[in-house]
């Protein structure tokens, strides 16, 4: 059983996203029995929750009618905490309607930026683990851009830190990769929102074991007409489908998910040998032959922590190069004064 919660509009968005194509019939074929099922709700301060059109009414929990009058927390970390809190049973409810039982997994996704997405998934994913003794939470964010301004890079910063004290794991993607290939932001949220779709819908609980106690990105690709190596596949991949700048060999390991029809990859040991020999890491694989276009999911484990930080607390980096400056420009002051008397 997999649960899927969309907090905030990113998070709500992606949700809705699954619903509306509803790409989980397949890895529940895969995974579950017949009478097991994928359940999804989407819960925000905002009343544009009620403008998604595919996931059902019912599994849409609107909250903050007290604290934010249903328009938002405007960036707000601890008005949406606590909209969040005072609420928490309308949450607690909508999860419980649709579980038949305890989910294996549960998935959060959101942007780490906004008020209420990251900012109260930490105290859903603690409600989920009280109420679930044995399900594993895993958080899949996403970072904002620069240009959204330095209230959502804060905000991305502080909910980081929370959000590693309680999740059994962490998936994240930076808009930034898109935004600074040129594409506006709205485009990068489409696209990056496209690329989880994509990784979930050929994934399967022993792929998403690799996301426990690690932090990793993902990316997602389709095989093109003509036959390539593994190797190809991988520096395409990395070069145009991941959406999160990190060094490999900074990473425990990479993973690939190829579902299609796996003679069209070769030099898989090829691979193996030459991530071992550049970037001092483990290539794993994952092949399902089936009869259709190829599609590669790709997992990259164990990001080390000074690569996050580079990505999310780019905020204090900035801050203390400003003092800095601002320091030196002061000291230079002093000494052209100084000069003149």
């Amino acid at each position: 059983m997999l649960l899927f919660i969309g907090s905030g509009k990113a998070g709500c968005n992606i949700v809705d996203d699954f619903y509306r194509d509803n790409p989980l019939k397949k890895i529940m074929k895969l995974i579950q029995k017949e009478e097991q099922k994928f359940y999804g709700i989407a819960y925000d301060t905002s009343e544009e929750l009620k403008a998604l059109k595919n996931i059902p009414e019912e599994n849409k929990v609107l909250i903050g009618k007290t604290k934010t009058k249903l328009k938002g927390t405007g960036g707000d970390r601890e008005l949406g905490k606590r909209a969040v809190r005072e609420e928490m049973s309308l949450i607690r409810n909508a999860i419980a309607k649709g579980m038949l039982a305890a989910p294996e997994f549960a998935f959060i996704f959101s942007s780490l930026g906004g008020g209420t997405g990251a900012a109260s998934a930490s105290l859903v994913c603690e409600e989920i683990k009280k109420n679930y003794k044995e399900t594993k939470v895993i958080g899949v964010f996403i970072l904002p851009a620069h240009s959204e301004g330095m209230l959502y890079r804060k905000n991305a910063e502080k909910s980081f830190k929370e959000s590693l004290t309680c999740f059994d794991g962490i998936v994240i993607l930076d808009n930034n990769v898109l935004v600074d290939r040129g594409y506006d932001i709205v485009e990068a949220r489409e696209i990056v929102n496209k690329t989880i779709k994509s990784f979930f819908s050929i994934a399967d609980e022993s792929i998403f074991n690799n996301f426990l106690e690690k932090i990793s990105t993902i990316a997602y690709a389709e095989l093109w007409d003509k036959k390539l190596a593994i190797k190809d596949i991988i520096e395409k991949m990395l070069r145009e489908d991941v959406f999160f700048k990190v060094n490999l060999s900074y990473c425990e390991k990479l993973l690939l998910l190829i579902k299609g029809d796996l003679s069209r990859c070769y030099a898989h040991d090829f691979a193996l040998g030459w991530i071992k020999n550049k970037f001092g890491i483990e290539l794993e694989y994952k092949l399902i032959n089936i009869n259709k276009k190829p599609e590669i999911g790709m997992i990259i484990a164990g990001i080390d922590n000074q690569e996050i930080k580079k990505r999310i607390f780019i905020g204090s980096e900035e801050k203390q190069a400003e003092k800095k400056q601002i320091k030196t420009g002061l000291e230079d002051l002093l000494k052209d004064i100084n000069s003149f008397l």
